[in-house]
C-alpha cells in the first residue's frame, strides 16, 4: 500500500517490529537469507501482488513450483491436485472421475452462480450437494491453502468454488525468484525513490481524530500528523489505537469477534536429549 501511495505523494510507514515483513519476513541465517516459512503467490505474476509490482514498475520473476504433497494419516503421501487436471489423475487423494466432473461444473459456473453460494459454509454446501466424504476432504484442505480457513463451518463455499475456478483458470501457487526479499526490496525502493521514509520499532499507540478526520497518529515519544492516515494493523485490533467511542457498536462487535483462521503448529520432543 505505501509503495502505490507514494506515487501521488510523500509517505511515512510505522512498522513496529525492527525488520519489515510480518510473518513472511526474511531472517539471516550463517549468511544466508531464508524465507521466515513457506509463502506462495496464488497466481503468482497474475495476482494482485503481481499486479501492484506492475504498478509500480518493478516487476519480479515467479517460479512455478514442483510437485505439491499430501501427507495422510496413514503415514503415506499423495499428489495434492492443486495444478488442474492432470495432478486430478495422478492423486490418491481423489476420486478421479468425480472430482474431474466436480472441476467441470465449476469452470461452468458463473459469478453470479458462485455469489449465491457466498453466505453459504462448507459444511451446508456439503450436505446439499451430497458431496462424498473424500472429496469434502480435498476441499477443506484446498479451504485451508486457498482461504487460509481450515474450518468448514465458518469458510464460504461460494468464495471457495469462485476462488477455485479462478486457480483452474491462472493457474496455482507460484513462488518469488530469489524469496520474498525481492518483493521486499521493490516496494522499499519504491518508497525511498519517491521521497517516503519506513521507520521501524516505531509502533503506533493512538489514532488522533478530530471532527471525525484522522489527522495523525501518536507513538511513545511522537506526534505525528499526516493528511491521510491508513491503518493497516489486524481489523481485530483496531480498537487497542482507535477511540471505540467514534464507531458504531455493531461494527465494533463485528471486529472484535472475527478471529484468526491460519493453523497453528505445535512441536515436541519424545524423549530427552542432552545435547539440546
Amino acid at each position: 500500500i505505501g509503495a502505490l501511495l507514494s506515487q501521488h505523494g510523500k509517505v511515512l510507514v510505522l512498522e513496529k517490529a525492527k525488520e519489515i515483513g510480518g510473518r513472511a519476513r526474511v531472517v539471516d541465517i550463517n549468511g544466508f537469507k531464508l524465507d521466515f516459512g513457506p509463502h506462495p503467490v496464488r497466481f503468482g505474476p497474475k495476482s494482485a501482488l503481481g499486479a501492484s509490482l506492475n504498478e509500480i514498475n518493478k516487476s519480479i520473476n515467479f517460479i512455478k513450483p514442483g510437485i505439491s504433497w499430501a501427507f495422510l494419516d496413514d503415514g503415506t503421501k499423495t499428489i495434492f491436485p492443486s495444478g488442474g487436471i492432470m495432478a486430478v489423475i495422478k492423486s490418491k487423494l481423489v476420486p478421479t472421475i468425480k472430482t474431474l466432473k466436480f472441476m467441470i461444473k465449476i469452470k461452468k459456473m458463473s459469478v453470479r452462480d458462485f455469489e449465491k453460494l457466498y453466505d453459504l459454509s462448507l459444511i451446508q454446501w456439503f450436505e446439499q450437494e451430497n458431496i462424498i466424504p473424500a472429496l469434502q476432504k480435498f476441499l477443506i484442505m484446498a479451504s485451508s491453502a486457498i482461504q487460509v480457513n481450515p474450518f468448514p463451518d465458518r469458510s464460504s463455499a461460494g468464495e471457495l468454488l469462485h476462488n477455485f475456478s479462478r486457480v483452474l483458470e491462472l493457474g496455482s501457487v507460484y513462488y518469488p525468484k530469489g524469496g520474498w526479499t525481492s518483493i521486499f526490496n521493490a516496494f522499499l525502493n519504491k518508497i525511498k525513490d519517491n521521497g517516503g521514509e519506513i521507520r521501524l520499532n516505531e509502533e503506533v499507540s493512538k489514532i488522533i481524530v478530530e471532527d471525525s478526520t484522522a489527522i495523525g497518529v501518536s507513538t511513545k515519544d511522537k506526534l505525528i500528523h499526516g493528511k491521510t492516515i491508513i491503518s493497516t494493523i489486524p481489523i481485530q485490533h483496531l480498537f487497542t489505537i482507535l477511540d471505540e467511542t467514534l464507531c458504531e457498536k455493531k461494527f465494533i462487535e463485528k471486529c472484535k469477534s472475527l478471529r484468526p483462521t491460519a493453523g497453528v503448529s505445535n512441536t515436541t520432543q519424545r524423549k530427552s536429549e542432552q545435547s539440546l
